[in-house]
């Protein structure tokens, strides 16, 4: 049913409507970042629409609407290059206006504390605090009058075993945005299917089916010597090739993916993970994503961090937890809201 005039895209587009046909919990559609999808898709194969996925469309097109215009001003506001990341450049690629869900605009700029400065001075909202692992962007800013989330980055979001890349090598590359605002710029395509493909890493190894057909569309955008060149010069190569191959085995059924088999078994019908799942795919996806050495030394660091009670509570709590874990090892991962703590 999707526009499949793109090179190569049709394959992808097909995969996910079966995808979507094979779905059963509404709610972990959402949670998959396909209720947009969904909603043409279940239409025309007669299953009715949740309404408030009707309600998340409306708010789509309201930020739709409102984003050529606030990026104008943000540009008129900020000095220097500003590079707009994932959100609305990834939601270029779908095929359609509003199919893909974001309420974060990320935005990669050469001097974060000065842009940031610039747009606390006009109608814009600070949060009251900024999430530790957050360091990588300044306080997110509320737009009045739009539901969006501006971010100030000051790199991208990278694993934390390896150094990201120099903003300056990825302001240098920058290539004009697909919104085709003057002034706005995006990444270069395989700057910004690696980013995106190790942004989604860092929260979770293949945590949902969204951000595997993000990996899908933007790997399509690249040249391949290109993506190989650049992922092993910044060492990712590992996270790149386990991302597309699960992405090439979920969507168009070729090639073999272990990781997929092990941790990515609530994709094909785009189910909530399980704990347990969740768990094993913490634990045993640094053993995907780098060297066997470094591997070792992250799975440590890993278990570590899991053994190791939060900050606040005592180590005589961690049987307690680890019996809630076990307990409920099958239930979906959404149901249970102390695995960190």
């Amino acid at each position: 049913m999707w526009r499949k005039d793109a090179v190569g895209m049709g394959d992808i587009w097909d995969g996910l409507d079966r995808l979507l046909d094979a779905a059963e919990d509404e709610r972990a559609v959402a949670m998959h970042g396909l209720q947009l999808l969904a909603i043409p898709r279940w239409r025309v194969t007669g299953r009715p629409v949740p309404q408030l996925w009707v309600d998340n469309q409306r708010t789509m097109s309201v930020i739709t609407l409102g984003l050529p215009g606030l990026l104008r001003r943000i540009r008129d506001a900020v000095t220097g290059p500003i590079v707009l990341m994932k959100g609305p450049e990834l939601a270029t690629l779908y095929p359609g206006t509003g199919l893909r869900p974001f309420g974060d605009l990320d935005l990669l700029v050469d001097d974060a504390d000065a842009a940031y400065r610039a747009l606390s001075g006009l109608d814009f909202t600070p949060e009251e605090h900024l999430a530790p692992d957050h360091a990588h962007h300044c306080t997110g800013l509320h737009v009045d009058g739009l539901p969006l989330r501006v971010e100030i980055h000051r790199r991208p979001n990278w694993v934390p075993w390896l150094t990201p890349p120099p903003v300056t090598e990825l302001l240098a590359a920058a290539v004009p945005s697909r919104l085709g605002i003057a002034g706005i710029s995006t990444l270069a395509p395989e700057h910004h299917a690696l980013a995106v493909a190790v942004h989604n890493w860092r929260d979770g190894p293949l945590l949902d089916v969204g951000q595997l057909l993000d990996t899908a569309l933007l790997g399509r955008e690249c040249d391949p010597d290109a993506l190989s060149r650049t992922a092993e010069a910044w060492g990712v190569r590992r996270i790149w090739g386990t991302s597309s191959r699960a992405a090439e085995a979920l969507f168009v059924g070729e090639g073999f993916s272990l990781p997929l088999l092990i941790g990515g078994r609530h994709l094909p019908r785009v189910r909530d993970r399980s704990i347990i799942g969740a768990i094993v795919s913490r634990q045993v996806g640094s053993l995907w994503a780098q060297t066997p050495a470094r591997a070792a030394r992250a799975l440590v660091t890993t278990v570590a961090t899991d053994i190791r009670p939060p900050e606040g509570q005592q180590w005589s709590a961690r049987p307690l937890r680890v019996g809630r874990i076990l307990r409920g090892a099958l239930r979906p991962l959404s149901q249970y809201t102390d695995l960190d703590g």
